[in-house]
């Protein structure tokens, strides 16, 4: 985290209270949130937990845990979970994140994300409750 502020025009805020729906595990300390400067950039919000490890927010709305499990036979190791963290990093800075969040008319709401990498792309593509997708666009007015 410290690269990316020395590195990027950012600013960094740390403690509790950046982030209710990151927060609602137990954290093991004060979470990071860096906003960079240029209003077309993603932020960055992490929040350290007691379990899983850590919460990731990408963007405004995609979310993803470290190990995104935790359980013994999904066989999660430290040194993996730190990769997907660090290439999921690298394609946010460099631009190549996307996220969607839309509500067709009467019906429920998607919410799509795309990470483009070196070789390969990575989607994941979301329906939600129409209230729910309502209100997280609200939510950045």
């Amino acid at each position: 985290m410290r690269q990316l502020e020395v590195t990027f025009d950012l600013d960094r805020l740390e403690g509790y209270a950046l982030d209710a729906e990151l927060e609602r595990a137990e954290l093991a300390r004060p979470g990071i949130k860096l906003l960079p400067r240029d209003p077309a950039a993603a932020s960055l919000v992490v929040a350290f937990t007691t379990f899983p490890g850590l919460v990731a927010r990408f963007g405004r709305w995609f979310v993803d845990a470290f190990p995104a499990c935790g359980c013994d036979a999904c066989g999660e190791i430290a040194d993996g979970e730190i990769a997907r963290l660090a290439r999921m990093v690298d394609a946010l800075i460099a631009g190549r994140f996307r996220e969607t969040l839309w509500i067709p008319n009467g019906a429920e709401g998607w919410q799509a994300a795309t990470f483009w990498f070196a070789t390969k792309s990575c989607s994941q593509r979301t329906r939600l409750e129409r209230t729910r997708a309502q209100q997280m666009l609200a939510s950045t007015a």
